[in-house]
């Protein structure tokens, strides 16, 4: 290529609008609920499968000294309080994929990322996961229970919730889903927090979205999208030397450097499946999950959806793997 050129558009409704209008060419960013639509709208966009796309908020708790979820039982409770399988399917879009005749799969993620490299991700609901999947099914009767336990019988209150505005330039993504992540737990009745809108990127990336410079007291809702090598991704966060830690112990030091120092990707991958049943149930920095789906982009586009499942994560927009026809729209016009 002789010039890329990678527009940044913080609207989504205005993204929307220029990729109908063909001035943006892929639609990665684009909310499942608005590609059916779309592709009425624009008939000539291309509609293509797509491989695992990843929830960008996740939940991170705070490990500074007499921060109440240091208390393990409290992460655990907070995790039971969401209905995983109801979310996913409604932000993935799947029942109105299937009432269009289109399927799509979901999952569950523990630590890593299910856009990830294909076959590393170890299914939390799976027989080969082990005890550690009672923590991925909504069970508010356990979450209290658990909570009552950690000696919070009305409930923990008074604590921070810190979550990044849309005046603080996150990504598009991440605004949305802000709002039924916390939704979700705030409907169980068992945390009570006092809520801290960042409306500065900077200060949310310095304090909020890892621990790695400093801790923080309360919970943040932060954000993470890297597709890397697992081993390097699963250090990142979950090493206490990892330069996106949220929380870690001893376990994870241990497993998170066998992981990187391992060359045989058999074993590699085995110590990857095994970092995931120990966050499962330690919830240090919990995911919620991802799920297939499908892509729009302009004809243009081609070699797409060609890469899926490789250190990518078969992402449609790597401009490495994609060449313009312009001979096909929106570069050639009718």
């Amino acid at each position: 290529m002789d010039q890329l050129e990678y527009p940044s558009v913080q609207e989504y409704a205005q993204f929307l609008a220029q990729l109908k209008a063909g001035n943006i060419y892929e639609s990665t960013g684009i909310q499942a609920q608005d590609i059916l639509s779309t592709k009425n709208d624009v008939p000539q966009l291309e509609l293509l499968s797509a491989y695992y796309s990843t929830v960008l908020p996740r939940v991170g708790f705070g490990t500074a000294p007499g921060a109440p979820f240091l208390d393990e039982r409290l992460r655990q409770a907070w995790v039971m309080t969401w209905d995983r399988q109801l979310f996913l399917d409604t932000v993935f879009n799947g029942d109105k994929f299937a009432q269009a005749g289109l399927k799509i799969s979901v999952t569950n993620e523990s630590g890593l990322q299910s856009n990830n490299y294909a076959g590393w991700l170890l299914d939390p609901l799976s027989k080969d996961f082990g005890p550690n999947s009672k923590f991925f099914k909504q069970d508010l009767a356990e979450a209290k229970k658990l909570v009552t336990a950690a000696g919070y019988p009305n409930g923990v209150e008074n604590f921070d919730l810190f979550y990044a505005a849309p005046a603080a330039q996150v990504p598009a993504a991440y605004t949305p889903l802000v709002q039924p992540v916390i939704g979700m737990t705030q409907d169980s009745g068992l945390f009570k927090w006092k809520l801290n809108v960042i409306q500065n990127f900077p200060e949310f990336l310095g304090k909020y979205h890892n621990q790695a410079t400093a801790p923080f007291s309360g919970v943040s809702i932060s954000l993470s999208n890297l597709t890397e090598d697992p081993t390097n991704y699963l250090f990142s966060y979950y090493n206490s030397k990892g330069s996106l830690r949220m929380g870690s112990d001893s376990t994870l030091d241990e497993l998170t450097s066998k992981a990187v120092q391992e060359f045989d990707d058999k074993k590699r991958r085995d110590v990857v499946h095994e970092i995931q049943r120990y966050e499962g149930g330690k919830n240090y920095f919990p995911r919620l999950g991802g799920g297939t789906g499908f892509s729009l982009a302009w004809p243009a586009v081609r070699n797409r959806m060609v890469y899926q499942g490789g250190s990518r994560g078969g992402a449609p927009a790597n401009p490495a793997t994609l060449w313009l026809d312009p001979e096909r729209a929106p570069l050639k016009r009718a």
